[in-house]
């Protein structure tokens, strides 16, 4: 079995999630080594915790293996405090993570005083005022941005996770709105082979532990097709959509 699967298993089971969110990892993880060149000491921001399901674990697996320097932010202080125990039964290093307003970013940090920030799981919280001025500060304060926003597209997505959600043109139009720049990437992401917001329990048992194995083999073989998929089914299937500026 591939490691990164294990490791993304062992951390989902830690979040309260399941199979769902250790295929979602995979293919994020996979897309953020395309996208950010090795070698370089990035300062990465994590702007935001997702909404319901899980803590980005993936984000912070990501940073710790390149030895980058990261901030979380979260406006959440229950969430921070459940993430901030997770973290310290994971990881040996010591994490900088705060509570504070999301839509106002660019009063705490400097110009471009990140890398790049991350967020998953977050636009789709604010209203569409603060969503603007979110992307807004993001634009301001980082070098490169990364969002991971629910697919308003794929079929059934709001019934099945309980997520508002945000369609690929809307979020174009955000952009355009919050003078993020004309040049931006866009794609859809995480179509493993069940709904959203289904979650796979841990099977304790020896036979538990097989299934398990056997299901990580194929969610591995699953997440190595998915950028093949054609468009057409990605815009109905897929769980996220992203957008990199």
């Amino acid at each position: 079995m591939d490691r990164l699967a294990r490791k993304f298993y062992d951390l989902a089971i830690k979040e309260g999630e399941g199979l769902g969110t250790v295929y979602e990892y995979l293919v994020k993880y996979k897309l953020l080594n395309k996208i950010l060149p090795k070698g370089r000491n990035h300062k990465v921001l994590v702007a935001g915790l997702p909404e319901k399901y899980g803590y980005s674990s993936d984000f912070f697996s990501f940073c710790e293996e390149r030895d980058l320097d990261y901030e979380i932010i979260d406006e959440r202080t229950d969430r921070i405090d459940r993430f901030k125990q997770i973290f310290k039964k994971t990881y040996s290093s010591k994490v900088s993570a705060q509570s504070c307003n999301l839509c106002v970013l660019d009063d705490i940090y400097s110009q471009r005083h990140f890398d790049l920030a991350l967020s998953c799981e977050v636009l789709q919280r604010l209203s569409l005022d603060n969503q603007i001025r979110y992307i807004r500060s993001l634009k301001k304060i980082a070098k490169k941005v990364i969002l991971f926003v629910p697919n308003g597209d794929s079929n059934g997505h709001q019934s099945h996770s309980g997520l508002n959600t945000v369609t690929m043109g809307a979020i174009i139009k955000q952009l355009d709105i919050a003078d993020s720049g004309k040049h931006y990437d866009t794609g859809y992401i995480d179509m493993p082979p069940w709904p959203p917001g289904a979650k796979g329990s841990p099977l304790k048992s020896d036979i538990g532990r097989a299934i398990c194995n056997i299901s990580l083999n194929i969610l591995q073989v699953i997440s190595a097709l998915e950028p093949f998929y054609p468009q057409f089914f990605k815009l109905k299937y897929a769980h996220l959509i992203y957008i990199v500026w």
